[in-house]
């Protein structure tokens, strides 16, 4: 029986990339993977690039022999340079390269070097596996793989990212590397590239636009400012000027972006006497800084100093968030001292129209907003300069525990689809409230807990990682050591993890001390799920002399108990136990009354657990009927949960299921399907699965086994095609099998093209899925190689002529 969730690739939501060819990081660790549980293997998505892309012919040319010829190389320069811009162009052109895929990793956004591991996995879709460190399931997705790993921003990470990057490279030996940073790795065999800057026309040479736009930082500055003032060219008259402005700016790209979004209300030879001043006052900055870098400094003070005073007190304060936020959340983190809260959204709009914030739709009809990195260090440092620092994070994380703690009206799936996107942001939370060791620290540290907790207890961490979630409830049981429930409930979530992951030993530790300060404190609902998981963890093991100890206690606290949290999870593990017993009507008794109670109180791990239990009691009496139904039922749940250990267990059930009913070819595909992803995700068989019941026996018993092309069909179905093999009624499965043998698609890839059928552009059918543009265009990728496509013309037609869409 599974006593977990497994960890589905992390699908963060990503912005736009910034404009031109700066330094684009938009502070995210981005996954350009695929659909919930799919590793996102030979996949070459990279994120669109909505503004034109200038210049660096002769550097694109030659790295791109470098990366060819090179296992690491790093692109070195500061902020604002446009080493990002100028990563993705590369790695775009070596994609045919590269047969086993491309993966960008962004990492401005991850300021815990533990989590570099955990974050490197998400993006490669590389799911945990009990037994398996972090590192060991990199090397087992990436042993012989042909594969670029494109490492973005990785200088305030930069030992981890050199450690990890010289343990992959020398562990896998076809894996590439294209990082970005302020200095290099110093890994062996590394090629550092300093990107140079833009080339700029000398001033007193740039007599006509034609020797003007003869410079890539003068193509750039006269593009962007033509799209700020649609009413801007570039003339005999201001050409100098123009020449003269890209001149003082060294040729950096974020810096000649920033000034082009002023065109509108400054001319140009007015912006040479503002920024020239400006620079001539900031030059004095440390010896040791680059005179690249300073000239940035300079302008991003100069764009700062031209806000009014609402903005750039905004600005600071946005400096707080990662990955993005929402209008909701600015008001809540933004606003107070200086700005009130009605006024955050003309800030917004402010910033924005300036060119110091990015908006792009969000979930539903939300705008999120992000800010280029370069700007949030930048914003950081004018928070650090205020006393307002320390209130900010406060105000930060508290909105983002109340995001957490409160309820959603569509329950468990748009509580995890509201908290997809804000991994970065509950990062930057955990970290300041469970990292913090001022005199207020035991607030901060219960705030810590109570978020750690609330997010396990919600499933986040087995959706989103959990080895995060492990290391984010270890710390908050180091800093809250108060003898309470939450504390109870903390120790439990992490026992449960523990042992979801196949750490036994961990598991019992945390579990005994959940059970043991439940009973001190005379929380009966603590000491029920701390004695529940206990005997979960005593069945898989085997140990049925300490399952039957257990199960006595358990009795006896369920008699004592009544409706509340932690009696489902009793009835689950007495239901368990009478199935070892041999007692099917009392299994199912306690199966019933746990369903029952785990959806009263909401709780769609208990409801899992209860609808397999059913299952295992409708097989055992051999009523193939019933037992599909709850199979079934269970299948819909994880649709939500996407759990694929329960995933697993429900496809085993529904073919034997199907074996009992005499269906061979479908007891024979879900068979495949069920032992492939079994040994996708590494799942062993515990004592009580081996005994309760056998499944295989009843798969067996109709002959399935030897419709070998079934059983293959099975296993080389993707967890999506499965689900809805498994998901269709019984006598429509071969319907089902079918149509997914004629449209090869996945039910997402045609939603995708459907849309595409429509006119919708990229960005709006991302939009009306609530996916990212990136995820749009890879799964446009796969479509057009699946059904041998070579556009989206030809992608239209094939809808059309398979009925995906009515014809007009």
């Amino acid at each position: 029986m599974p006593v977990g969730e497994d960890v589905v690739a992390t699908r963060a939501k990503r912005s736009p990339r910034g404009a031109g060819v700066h330094e684009a990081s938009v502070g995210r660790v981005v996954a350009l993977s695929g659909g919930a549980g799919e590793p996102s293997r030979r996949t070459r998505s990279l994120p669109a690039e909505l503004t034109s892309f200038v210049g660096r012919r002769r550097e694109i040319a030659q790295l791109t022999s470098r990366v060819a010829t090179h296992r690491l190389v790093t692109l070195t320069g500061p902020g604002g340079s446009g080493k990002s811009r100028l990563a993705l162009r590369v790695a775009a052109g070596v994609a045919d390269r590269f047969t086993d895929g491309m993966w960008l990793i962004e990492l401005a956004a991850l300021s815990d070097v533990d989590l570099l591991e955990a974050a490197v996995c998400s993006v490669l879709g590389v799911r945990e596996v009990p037994g398996r460190s972090l590192r060991e399931r990199l090397i087992d997705e990436l042993d012989t793989s042909s594969a670029l790993l494109v490492l973005d921003n990785c200088e305030h990470l930069i030992e981890g990212c050199a450690a990890l990057v010289d343990f992959l490279l020398h562990s896998c030996n076809a894996v590439h590397v294209l990082a970005t940073s302020r200095e290099a790795l110093s890994v062996g065999g590394e090629m550092a590239w300093l990107v140079p800057p833009l080339s700029s026309p000398e001033p007193r040479q740039a007599d006509s636009t034609k020797d003007l736009l003869g410079s890539e930082a003068a193509q750039l500055f006269v593009q962007r400012a033509s799209a700020a003032a649609s009413r801007f060219a570039p003339t005999e008259r201001n050409a100098a000027a123009i020449a003269e402005l890209c001149h003082k700016l060294d040729g950096m790209p974020l810096a000649i972006e920033l000034a082009a979004a002023r065109v509108g209300s400054l001319s140009v030879p007015q912006l040479v006497q503002r920024l020239g001043d400006s620079l001539a006052l900031l030059t004095g900055g440390p010896r040791t800084a680059s005179p690249r870098h300073r000239t940035l400094r300079a302008t991003l003070r100069w764009s700062y100093e031209l806000l009014d005073e609402r903005e750039r007190i905004l600005l600071a304060r946005l400096s707080m968030f990662a990955g993005g936020w929402t209008v909701e959340a600015a008001e809540a983190v933004g606003s107070g001292e200086g700005i009130a809260a009605e006024e955050i959204v003309d800030a917004l709009g402010g910033l924005v129209a300036k060119s110091m914030i990015q908006a792009e739709p969000g979930t539903g009809n939300a705008v999120r907003y992000t800010m280029l990195e370069p700007l949030r260090q930048f914003g950081h440092e004018l928070l650090d300069e205020t006393t307002d620092v320390d209130r900010r994070r406060d105000r930060h994380a508290e909105y983002y525990l109340s995001l957490a703690e409160e309820p959603m009206p569509g329950g468990q799936s748009a509580w995890l689809a509201r908290l997809a996107g804000e991994q970065a942001n509950l990062r930057v939370a955990l970290g300041w409230l469970l990292e913090t060791h001022e005199a207020v620290s035991d607030q901060r540290a219960e705030a810590g807990v109570r978020l750690a907790a609330r997010l396990a207890r919600g499933y986040y961490w087995t959706t989103y990682g959990i080895t995060e979630g492990r290391m984010w409830l270890r710390r908050g049981l180091a800093q809250s050591a108060s003898p309470n429930s939450m504390r109870v409930n903390l120790l439990y979530e992490a026992g449960w993890l523990a042992n979801y992951c196949g750490d036994y030993p961990d598991a019992i530790r945390l579990l005994e001390q959940a059970l043991r300060l439940a009973e001190q404190l005379a929380d009966p609902a603590g000491e029920a799920m701390a004695l529940a998981a206990l005997g979960h963890v005593a069945m898989h093991r085997g140990h049925i002399g300490q399952v039957r100890a257990l199960a006595r206690k358990a009795e006896a606290l369920c008699a004592r108990l009544t409706g509340q949290r932690g009696v489902s999870d009793l009835r689950v593990f007495l239901s368990a136990v009478a199935l070892i017993d041999g007692c099917l009507d009392l299994a199912e008794d306690h199966a019933a009354a746990g369903l029952a109670l785990s959806r009263e109180i909401d709780d769609p791990r208990c409801v899992a657990l209860s609808l397999e239990l059913l299952g295992i009691v409708a097989l055992e009496r051999g009523d193939h009927a019933r037992a599909t139904g709850y199979y079934r039922e269970d299948m819909h749940l994880q649709r939500v949960l996407k759990d694929q250990l329960c995933i697993a267990y429900g496809l085993r059930g529904l073919a034997a299921a199907a074996g009992l009913g005499g269906d061979r070819k479908r007891a024979a595909r879900l068979w495949g399907a069920a032992t492939a992803l079994s040994e996708a995700i590494g799942l062993p068989l515990s004592e009580f699965d081996r005994a309760h019941p056998d499944y295989e026996a009843h798969v067996i018993a109709c002959g399935a086994l030897a419709d070998k092309a079934a059983v293959e069909r099975g296993r080389t179905m993707s967890v999506e095609e499965a689900v809805e093999d498994a998901l269709a009624a019984p006598s429509h499965a071969d319907d089902v099998v079918a149509k997914t043998q004629r449209n090869p698609l996945t039910a997402r890839e045609r939603e995708v093209l459907a849309r595409l059928a429509e006119g919708l552009t990229n960005k709006e059918i991302a939009a009306a899925l609530v996916i990212s543009v990136a995820t749009v265009e890879r799964h446009l990728a796969t479509i057009y190689r699946k059904i041998g496509a070579r556009g989206r013309a030809d992608a239209a037609v094939y809808a059309l002529s398979t009925g995906l869409i009515p014809p007009a």
